[in-house]
């Protein structure tokens, strides 16, 4: 039998200022979730390169409420993404910690709030 590769995880969450130092708001994150699952649907390694078929995506939504999800607090309008790994190469780097986390690519333009 085979082994569940599995991973489950944020995407993206309100209020948390993320690498860039950048803060999104509940309707940036729903609006983010929304445009991948509608135009894109594709995971990438590192930012590097799109993995096609080595990891496929079961679930992403934005949670609607504040609640415990695996045993952590999860904030309301959190973007979560769930997927099987198919890939022995990217498995491995989960397995050995190389790879822990979901982050987004993409491009934006930075406004001035007014």
């Amino acid at each position: 039998s085979s082994v569940e590769r599995f991973v489950f995880g944020i995407v993206l969450e309100t209020v948390v200022e993320d690498a860039q130092g950048d803060v999104y708001n509940a309707k940036d994150v729903e609006a983010a979730a929304d445009y991948y699952m509608a135009f894109d649907q594709s995971i990438g390694l590192m930012h590097e390169r799109i993995l096609d078929k080595g990891v496929l995506i079961l679930e992403s939504y934005v949670t609607r409420c504040d609640c415990p999800i695996a045993g952590e607090q999860v904030r309301k309008g959190t973007w979560l993404l769930a997927a099987r790994v198919r890939s022995n190469e990217v498995w491995e780097q989960i397995k050995s910690g190389g790879l822990k986390a979901y982050s987004i690519g993409g491009y934006s333009t930075r406004t001035r709030a007014n």
